[in-house]
């Protein structure tokens, strides 16, 4: 990002190759803000996540998996305004259309983000697509020292609503400078659940180590699943 005077502009892309989803970018977006008394204005475009409010320390395969499942309330071919005063954003915007400055097709959603005590965060929004009931998410976020835990509903009123459960606990200790974080993720959909758990292997130069093991339920069967992969930030 870069900051002329009150004025701060930026952007964000987050690419990912795995073996579930291939090449994609789930994030991808520019910004403009503009500070002034203890409060700002954000204009944001692009592909990008409504709330801060997801799971920590998740390898970029489940990551993708979240981001189907609709964690963070991510928002496509978007435009979002947003206002920003002390812990609370109140934002509106428009998604799913053909391209974010048109209007005809897609649909409006609102929705509220907070923070309380710097440790304990709440959200909630509201889809109003066309011609279709009111949907929306709601999630709540608990920090507190290396602990993470994350309580997601997603895509309420629909077919496909879900709830996500994340627990994360980073900074652990290993052999000589390096450090592990373990998440543990339980997701229940109407006809199937899965549960996940990782093992973050920080190898420095923004470079992190992933193994994965969970499964999946359908009408009871089980589809256990077992992998490695890697993160690069740059």
């Amino acid at each position: 990002s870069q900051q002329i005077g009150n004025f701060t502009f930026g952007g964000n892309v987050v690419g990912c190759v795995s073996t579930e989803f291939g090449i994609c970018s789930p994030v991808n977006f520019v910004s403009a803000s503009y500070a002034f008394n203890n409060s700002s204005i954000e204009y944001r475009v692009g592909n990008f996540k409504r709330t801060g409010l997801i799971s920590a320390g998740l390898d970029p395969q489940y990551a993708n998996h979240m981001v189907i499942l609709g964690e963070g309330a991510s928002a496509s071919n978007a435009m979002q305004l947003s206002y920003n005063i002390s812990k609370t954003k109140i934002f509106v915007g428009h998604q799913g259309g053909a391209s974010f400055f048109r209007f005809d097709d897609g649909y409006w959603f609102t929705g509220v983000e907070t923070n309380i005590a710097n440790c304990l965060s709440l959200t909630g929004g509201v889809d109003m697509c066309k011609n279709a009931p009111l949907t929306g998410y709601a999630a709540v976020k608990f920090s507190k020292n290396n602990n993470v835990l994350n309580l997601s509903a997603n895509k309420l009123g629909t077919d496909n609503q879900n709830i996500v459960l994340t627990y994360n606990r980073n900074n652990i200790a290993v052999v000589g400078k390096s450090n592990m974080c373990l998440t543990v993720s339980a997701w229940a959909q109407e006809t199937m659940q899965g549960v996940h758990t990782v093992c973050g292997f920080d190898l420095g130069n923004h470079a992190t180590l992933y193994a994965e093991a969970g499964a999946k339920f359908t009408s009871g069967d089980i589809a256990p699943y077992v992998g490695v992969g890697s993160s690069f930030v740059f």
